[in-house]
């Protein structure tokens, strides 16, 4: 099986691709809420097992989704680093030049990596087992009430499942262009941290070129099919909520009830 691209749509018949993509936005929106705010170490773990249950009930073996978390690997020890330096509480532990590595900073930027890498697990747990229609479709009937204040939910679900199906086109274009500077000479694997994240400057130019270039391909693929903000337009089929739908629910309201509640 191939590594999965960031948000890329994974085919399959698992419980939780048939969930209403409405249960799934809204079970995800409560797990990052909770993975956001708790700090005790019970709770992020059952946080991680709740996930993890999502991804073996979906059918998303654990090396799959590993391989898909990848392209945040690099921020998430940049994460942990930015905690370890700015905690200085507890005992020291070393000290790295005017730095001092302390208990309170590794425990600190243990958290805060394990809390951004069950956030970005859990958008995959969405985007791996919901197609892009059925998102926008999701997003656009959660975010209907919009219409009482005048904004147009469909522009907005448009937005927001384009820009996370854009991730994919990115980072494969981001791959791409850092294959055409190695093969010029230029090395991404050796030297110290800091060399080779300022080596990586230079696939900055040509993707952001890329990307003005796709954004623009899109816009004008939009305008060609007549896109109107959503006027006029019939879905072709609603999906419904059913009891998979409120088990699952209540099974994520649980989860994170625990996870409040739980010690130190």
């Amino acid at each position: 099986m191939t590594a999965p691209v960031f948000g890329a749509y994974v085919p399959a018949s698992s419980p939780v691709h048939r969930l209403d993509p409405r249960s799934k936005l809204l079970a995800a929106a409560i797990l990052i809420a909770v993975a956001l705010v708790v700090r005790s170490w019970y709770g992020l773990g059952l946080l991680a097992l709740a996930t993890a249950a999502a991804a073996a009930v979906g059918r998303l073996p654990p090396g799959y989704l590993l391989r898909g978390l990848r392209p945040v690997l690099v921020f998430a020890a940049f994460t942990f680093a930015f905690q370890l330096v700015l905690t200085t509480g507890g005992a020291e532990l070393a000290r790295l030049g005017p730095v001092r590595v302390t208990g309170d900073g590794v425990a600190e930027g243990l958290r805060m990596t394990l809390r951004l890498l069950l956030v970005v697990v859990t958008v995959l747990l969405v985007t791996l087992t919901t197609r892009a229609d059925e998102l926008a479709e999701g997003v656009e009937r959660l975010l209907a009430p919009l219409r009482l204040v005048g904004a147009n939910p469909y522009e907005v679900a448009i937005v927001t499942t384009g820009a996370l199906r854009f991730v994919p086109t990115l980072l494969e274009q981001a791959e791409k262009v850092r294959r055409a500077q190695m093969a010029r000479g230029v090395d991404f694997e050796t030297g110290t941290l800091v060399a080779r994240v300022r080596r990586l400057f230079p696939l900055l130019v040509p993707l952001v070129i890329s990307s003005l270039r796709r954004a623009e391909e899109l816009g004008l693929a939009m305008e060609a099919r007549g896109y109107r903000g959503g006027a006029g337009r019939v879905p072709r089929r609603r999906s419904r909520m059913g009891p998979a739908d409120l088990v699952a629910l209540a099974a994520t309201l649980l989860a994170a009830a625990l996870a409040l509640l739980a010690g130190p």
